[in-house]
């Protein structure tokens, strides 16, 4: 009988091995990482690399879904089957996983409520997400998505951004917004 090969040592791997091992990958694992993308963590991908034997990648898979299945309160969830549904749900909404919405959406789930400012005179396209309590943080949260110069990805706004990227700009020198057009 042939026998296992105990898991490599694992070390710390350039992007360019990343990117290399995981083209030689067979689909179903290639399928994997891409649905955990936003969720493992690089130290987890790397190991997941390394690994040469088809039954220790699966026996990975399974302790990577069994770790993630234990909420905050020590119950055991089918997180494997919440997660993928959420990567479906942002795939159908918004083509591109990696836009700030749809990262929000596989990470949080879906929000309680999501308020579209639609004030195209003051506001570029904004969209408010409301989560009635995100477990990370133990409260509400309001997250601010906006389109900048009105066209593309929405974004998530950050203070950072500055209140500026939120409002339409004026055409002339001196030009200010007319806040009040919103009410």
């Amino acid at each position: 009988a042939a026998r296992s090969t105990p898991a490599p040592a694992h070390r710390k791997l350039s992007r360019k091995e990343v990117k290399e091992l995981s083209a030689r990958l067979q689909p179903k694992y290639r399928d994997f990482l891409e649905l955990v993308d936003l969720i493992i963590t690089d130290e987890e991908k790397e190991v997941f690399l390394q690994i040469t034997d088809d039954y220790q990648k699966d026996r990975f898979i399974e302790s990577f879904w069994r770790r993630r299945s234990i909420d905050s309160q020590g119950l055991r969830t089918d997180y494997q089957a919440v997660h993928t549904h959420r990567v479906e749900m942002a795939k159908e909404q918004f083509k591109n996983l990696y836009n700030d919405r749809a990262k929000m959406l596989i990470i949080n789930g879906p929000p309680d409520a999501v308020i579209a400012i639609d004030c195209p005179e003051v506001y570029v396209p904004i969209q408010i997400w409301y989560y009635d309590r995100l477990e990370v943080l133990k409260s509400k949260v309001y997250l601010i998505f906006y389109q900048p110069y009105g066209v593309g990805e929405y974004k998530l706004w950050l203070p950072l951004d500055g209140e500026a990227v939120l409002t339409v700009r004026g055409t002339g020198p001196g030009s200010r917004v007319d806040y009040n057009k919103c009410f």
